[in-house]
């Protein structure tokens, strides 16, 4: 290698400076390479869902009653099925858990008002997955509706017969 040659080339094309010293150009362009070679950091459970998200799965799934549905599932799921669609729903929401239990409590508080035939489980109200393969959360559109104020029930739930 002529390293004479190789300094006049990176000089005429503009990478180096006369003083040998690396110029924007040449650090821009180390900074982009550097990047292919940087190895990209997994994600932990505790840093997309916090640290406490073990027991706040736990209060989410306790929130459902302990009942069968009409569908004949359990309105409270696994907490290990609860668990990776709750990965996935941080990966793909920006809610808090505090949006999380306050959307729960609306959902859970407006079907037992309208008797519980189509409540869906815990599991199902995180994610579920369509015929497509895509998914829907009920609970993103639950924690949206609480955050515009749309989750309050009825101000009288009951109807007084007069004779």
């Amino acid at each position: 290698m002529n390293i004479e040659q190789e300094r006049r080339i990176l000089l005429r094309k503009g990478f180096i400076n006369e003083d040998n010293t690396l110029n924007p150009k040449a650090l821009e362009l180390v900074s982009q390479i550097s990047g292919y070679f940087k190895k990209a950091k997994k994600k932990t459970n505790d840093i997309v869902m916090g640290t406490d998200w073990e027991s706040n799965a736990v209060i989410y799934n306790e929130i459902f009653p302990k009942k069968k549905l009409n569908s004949g599932r359990y309105a409270r799921s696994a907490i290990g099925n609860v668990k990776p669609g709750l990965r996935w729903f941080f990966d793909n929401n920006n809610f808090t858990w505090e949006e999380i239990f306050a959307a729960t409590k609306a959902y859970v508080m407006d079907q037992e008002l309208k008797g519980e035939k189509y409540m869906t489980c815990s599991q199902y109200f995180i994610r579920k997955q369509q015929t497509d393969k895509t998914w829907i959360s009920m609970l993103a559109d639950w924690c949206q509706a609480t955050i515009d104020g749309l989750d309050e029930p009825p101000e009288n739930n009951f109807r007084e017969k007069v004779f």
